[in-house]
């Protein structure tokens, strides 16, 4: 679950914060 979510947020949440959706 998190997972699914923190590396769908990598990608452009990486130049936002990085990964704050754990």
């Amino acid at each position: 679950m998190v997972k699914n979510s923190f590396i769908s947020v990598i990608p452009k949440e990486e130049k936002n914060k990085g990964s704050v959706e754990f």
